[in-house]
């Protein structure tokens, strides 16, 4: 963005009825015009005030991020989840069914395990394909769900260390372990490893960093008042 040069004039407008004060308005030039032609009711101290809350970042671990960073994530994941709902839409009617019978068979095997009707070899054979048995009591697998959809990230952070320090002091479910095995968790951290921003995150710190931004305004623009 091209710096704002102010003129040093200032103009006085007609009084604002609906405002009931006194407007005034300040000229200016972009660096590289010649003549100062724009012309804003943002004093010089405002903008000051306003391009450095613009240029302000949130720290989260070693990364800084702006405000425009952020709203740009944000607007990634809602654009991937809109996709993700539109592509299940345009599924043709049969492979609907498809998955609908998917579902029908998963449900019927928990309810065979739940009743002891469901042999350990192919208890361990689900398992091995990444099973989720209890989808929506259990914690761990609402967890391991969030994993499978969408890898390493910010909302399962902690279960993430917890499968860790469990498979390193070897005290983690053999069950727990097949089926993280199945995809391809990584039981140990890797080199650069990214844990990527969740949307309720990336919500958080825009929500800290704009109130961030007015608490350095209001501070700001009291030293002018």
């Amino acid at each position: 963005m091209k710096k704002r040069i102010y003129s040093g004039k200032k103009y006085l407008s007609n009084i604002s009825s609906s405002r009931k004060k006194e407007i005034w308005h300040y000229t200016y030039k972009y660096e590289g015009q010649k003549s100062y032609w724009a012309r804003t009711e943002e004093s010089p101290e405002e903008y000051r005030i306003r391009i450095q809350s613009e240029k302000m970042t949130i720290k989260y671990k070693s990364k800084e991020f702006t405000l425009a960073e952020l709203e740009e994530m944000k607007h990634s994941l809602k654009k991937k989840y809109l996709y993700d709902f539109e592509t299940n839409e345009l599924l043709s009617e049969e492979e609907k069914l498809l998955k609908k019978d998917a579902g029908r068979w998963k449900s019927l095997q928990r309810s065979k395990r739940r009743k002891g009707a469901l042999s350990q070899d192919k208890v361990d054979r689900l398992n091995e394909m990444g099973m989720v048995w209890n989808p929506t009591k259990s914690d761990w697998d609402k967890n391991f769900i969030n994993f499978k959809k969408n890898g390493l990230n910010t909302d399962i952070e902690d279960w993430i260390n917890q499968q860790r320090d469990l498979y390193k002091l070897n005290k983690m479910p053999k069950e727990n372990y097949k089926r993280l095995k199945a995809l391809n968790f990584p039981f140990e951290n890797i080199k650069d490893e990214e844990i990527k921003l969740s949307y309720s995150k990336i919500f958080e710190l825009i929500e800290e960093l704009h109130k961030m931004r007015e608490e350095f305004e209001l501070s700001e623009k009291k030293k002018y008042n």
